[in-house]
């Protein structure tokens, strides 16, 4: 069994539970984090478009150097993982494993294809929205937030796919890749294409008063359940400041993050 998964903290989960919980049948775990959420998708599979949208995410971050030479290393081998699964898949079954994350659900949607192609044997396993506890309800956002040891006990819900199943998914992929906007959200259920400042107002509701950039991410991050990193939330206040919706009180030419902002009306 093939266990795919979208999210890099998944792989090792997965991979973690494989060995003591999953039935440790041999079979590879593979990651496609390619953020499929962000950016240009008209092209994917390329990799020189999508090291783009990574790039641009990264530029502002004042460990950009650093990270330049891992992330490529690393969407390499999310590309390799790809091919592998391709080939793979036609001969052993696959089980994916999606959430309520944009990226999980751009990513389980972008290889539709490719299993049909592959002619697939396909399941699939959801994160639900929410789980009863002995304190109430539990709400999950990412498989990476679910203990490996308690993976086996979502396996009843696992659902085969169809070929026929699999084709219609990979339709709506093909609809978002030629909509190609530059940023896509889960909401009402469906995976929709929205302008890139579709988060800004989150962003400015928790620039309260004067702080560094570095606070403003952290707060976004911590208090909204967003599938979105650092990078991103960054890019979009760097574009606020461009566009004066926020203010500019201390400039720092070497790292962006360590800035000092607040609203215009401050």
């Amino acid at each position: 069994m093939l266990e795919v998964c979208f999210d890099l903290s998944v792989e090792g989960l997965l991979k973690s539970a494989k060995n003591k919980f999953l039935g440790n049948d041999h079979g590879r775990v593979l990651s496609l984090a390619f953020a499929l959420s962000l950016g240009n998708i008209a092209d994917f599979p390329d990799f020189e478009s999508r090291k783009e949208v990574f790039e641009h995410l990264n530029e502002l971050s004042p460990w950009r150097d650093e990270e330049r030479m891992y992330l490529e290393k690393n969407l390499k081998k999310q590309f390799k993982n790809r091919e592998d699964l391709f080939q793979l898949s036609k001969t052993e079954p696959v089980r994916l494993w999606v959430d309520k994350t944009a990226d999980s659900l751009c990513g389980f949607l972008s290889i539709a294809e490719l299993l049909y192609q592959a002619g697939s044997q396909v399941s699939m396993v959801f994160l639900p929205f929410w789980e009863e506890s002995e304190g109430g309800i539990v709400c999950y956002k990412s498989w990476g937030e679910v203990e490996s040891q308690r993976l086996p006990e979502y396996l009843m819900q696992e659902r085969k796919l169809s070929q026929t199943q699999l084709q219609s998914l990979s339709c709506i992929w093909k609809t978002l890749q030629r909509e190609n906007a530059p940023l896509r959200v889960f909401l009402g259920g469906r995976i929709l294409g929205v302008d890139d400042c579709f988060y800004d107002h989150f962003i400015l509701k928790r620039l309260t008063k004067e702080m560094r950039v570095s606070e403003l991410i952290v707060s976004t991050l911590v208090n909204f359940d967003f599938s979105i990193g650092d990078g991103f939330i960054a890019q979009r206040i760097h574009s606020m400041i461009r566009d004066g919706q926020i203010k500019l009180i201390q400039e720092d030419a070497e790292n962006f993050y360590q800035m000092v902002i607040c609203k215009k009306s401050i």
